[in-house]
């Protein structure tokens, strides 16, 4: 299996994770919020399960930056190993 295999299978699998616990916590707090603020608890709940599924990648699994994530943009390390800012 490559690498690029393996890394696509851990993000499917933050992904799954992710969107389960976001929608069930979402499901349980849907009676407890306002209507009028329950679109930004959303999105704020969904954040939450981001930055949880962004440390453990980063840390439990040891992913490189530049390997685990591809959408972000360039890696400022990089930047600094090549020797231009």
């Amino acid at each position: 299996m490559t690498n690029l295999v393996m890394n696509t299978l851990v993000m499917c699998a933050g992904l799954i994770f992710t969107l389960s616990l976001s929608s069930a916590t979402v499901s349980v707090l849907r009676t407890l919020t306002p209507r009028n603020v329950r679109m930004m608890v959303e999105t704020l709940i969904i954040g939450f399960y981001v930055i949880i599924v962004d440390v453990l990648l980063g840390r439990v699994l040891a992913l490189d930056a530049c390997e685990s994530r591809p959408l972000r943009g360039s890696d400022p390390h990089q930047l600094h190993r090549n020797g231009t800012l």
